[in-house]
């Protein structure tokens, strides 16, 4: 008769069994994760050349004209221009497994570079001509607005300033990521300029460069991550005359406080990538901004700002401002906002939300070329002051409002030297800029 296993001797089979499975697993699954590894980075690299034959196709027929720049890569598969010109459209959709997400840089109509491609788990990014695979990609943030804006004047100064030092000769600040260089220069090039290391971490991810003619570059190698505070980040440049954001996100800033004060020679600013989304603090954002004679912040989100206080004093260029996108509903503190925008000729802004502001101190003060205002969709019952709201608005004829507005508690000098006394129901004829 067969005898069967005692306990002991199954207890014993099982532990062996664990052990080598133990043993054995972590190596099975190096393989298959490495064999993986392998199909995507093919496949990846079979994506980048049905990219480049589709340009080269493209090329061939004289209508297109091939532009260096950033393509998106959408879930479908296809890439889509981001240059303005869009002379080029790729309408590119791959068989294959593509890059479910992220872009292409295209230079010379080859791709360059590839930023944040998620292909499964897997980034991709391409380094002397090869695909390389990254497990995810390195977040590299900046100093404080504040620690930024000292940084970059100490560089150049080389001497010990602060944030709230005026600085002359810093004339233009661009940003690089990815790679991609300023014009003209190779890395070895860039690297022989005098630098400062302006990441959070103090790991040289993220370096300033000067090139003793006033210009700043800052680069890295992958994403700059502007960082929670850009509060008075290019304060007191009065002698800067160009600013590029493009490579910056600053999709996780809260605080953008005076971020371009006193930045008195900025005749122009391109805020089209810029992010705002999570932003709370816009106080004194563009104050003292003499020169900047045109503003598109048609793509800021600011349901959450909950301070426009002074936000655009002093902006005396300004003839026309489009706010009308702006979400007002979480602000509280509307305080000198467009005191002394002297040249402004249209607002519209009956859009706002003002339910919850409890201040509108000096908000239009010395608007002279304002003719009327269109505010007969505001609710100003938590206002508490009104004083100086229209002092020397001298040309304010018009001012409509509806059945929710009421004046505040402090309303001294409130029409003091502006062109009317008092508020009306009757239509003002307000235009969109």
């Amino acid at each position: 008769m067969n005898k069967g296993f005692t306990l002991v001797e199954l207890l014993a089979v099982l532990t062996i069994l664990a052990i080598l499975a133990l043993i054995t697993t972590p190596l099975i699954l190096d393989v298959i994760n490495d064999t993986r590894k392998k199909s995507i980075k093919v496949s990846v690299e079979h994506y980048i050349d049905a990219i480049e034959t589709e340009i080269a196709a493209k090329n061939v027929d004289s209508e297109y004209e091939t532009l260096d720049g950033i393509y998106t890569i959408s879930n479908n598969g296809k890439t889509l221009n981001h240059d303005e010109q869009n002379n080029l459209v790729l309408n590119l959709i791959y068989d294959g497994k593509g890059l479910e997400s992220g872009s292409v840089v295209i230079e010379n109509g080859l791709v360059r570079q590839i930023i944040d491609g998620k292909v499964d788990k897997w980034y991709a990014k391409i380094e002397s001509q090869k695909v390389i695979l990254l497990d995810k990609i390195t977040n590299n943030t900046l100093l404080k607005g504040t620690e930024f804006n000292a940084s970059i004047k100490n560089l150049v100064t080389d001497s010990e300033v602060t944030y709230e030092s005026v600085d002359t000769i810093i004339t233009s600040i661009e940003f690089y990521a990815y790679g991609i260089l300023p014009s003209k220069y190779t890395i070895e090039t860039l690297e022989s300029l005098s630098s400062v290391d302006v990441s959070l971490n103090q790991d040289k991810s993220i370096i300033a460069y000067y090139d003793n003619n006033g210009k700043i570059y800052v680069y890295s190698d992958y994403n700059i991550i502007a960082n929670g505070s850009t509060s008075y980040m290019f304060a007191y440049l009065n002698n800067l005359t160009n600013i590029n954001l493009n490579a910056l996100d600053t999709s996780n800033t809260t605080n953008m406080m005076a971020m371009f004060r006193a930045c008195k020679n900025l005749e122009s600013i391109d805020l089209s990538n810029f992010n705002t989304e999570k932003s709370r603090n816009m106080n004194k954002m563009f104050y003292d901004c003499y020169k900047i004679s045109e503003l598109d912040l048609s793509n800021f989100k600011t349901q959450y700002v909950q301070v426009m206080s002074e936000m655009f004093t002093n902006c005396k260029a300004l003839t026309h401002l489009n706010v009308s996108s702006f979400n007002t509903s979480s602000v509280n503190n509307m305080a000198h906002m467009f005191y002394n925008c002297s040249n402004l000729e249209e607002l519209y802004i009956n859009n706002f939300d003002t339910n919850k502001v409890t201040n509108m101190l000096s908000m239009f003060q010395s608007c002279t070329k304002l003719t009327t205002l269109d505010l007969s969709n505001w609710n100003t019952k938590q206002v508490t002051t009104m004083e100086d709201m229209f002092l020397n608005a001298s040309n304010l004829v018009c001012i409509q409002v509806g059945d929710n507005w009421q004046v505040a508690a402090t309303s001294d000098d409130m029409f003091l030297y502006a062109g009317t006394n008092t508020t009306q129901t009757d239509s003002c004829e307000v235009t969109s800029s």
